[in-house]
């Protein structure tokens, strides 16, 4: 793995911290179906795809997801109202920073729609701001020259 250091300027502490309480829900709710779909089948509405994707994903951005949220914890305590985010992340991941961003949005619409999972779907406020997140992290990946 060849890391590229990807930084996200000026980024809204609150807004990031709801993103990512978002995202942790979900990567609970997965691994709940995931448990439960060991005893037998189990009805979630999800697509297969779903499930499969954040499980293939999840050595290229369980890293980088944990350093985002310590950064944003720490500039939460220190009442910072933005932050600059810098992670360190597969060099060629923009595909699958993209992958995962649709597949959060798969959730969300699964979440709306037959209610089979616990959690809800994703406020139109948080979601619009991790499309936001996600798009940047992928363009810098794809275009390192990019500004952020």
């Amino acid at each position: 793995m060849t890391p590229r250091r990807v930084v996200i300027e000026n980024v809204d502490t609150a807004r990031l911290l709801a993103v990512i309480e978002q995202v942790d829900d979900v990567i609970r709710e997965l691994a709940l179906v995931q448990i439960g779909m060991r005893d037998g089948p189990v009805h979630t509405g999800l697509p297969q795809s779903v499930l499969e994707t954040m499980g293939t994903v999840r050595d290229v951005v369980f890293r980088p997801k944990e350093d985002i949220s310590r950064q944003a914890a720490e500039a939460w305590a220190m009442g910072r109202d933005r932050l600059d985010v810098a992670i360190d992340i597969e060099h060629n991941a923009g595909g699958v920073v993209r992958s995962v961003l649709e597949t959060l949005e798969q959730v969300d619409a699964v979440s709306v729609g037959d209610q089979a999972l616990l959690i809800p779907a994703a406020t139109p406020e948080v979601a619009a701001y991790r499309r936001w997140f996600f798009t940047r992290v992928a363009e810098q990946l794809e275009d390192p020259g990019r500004p952020s």
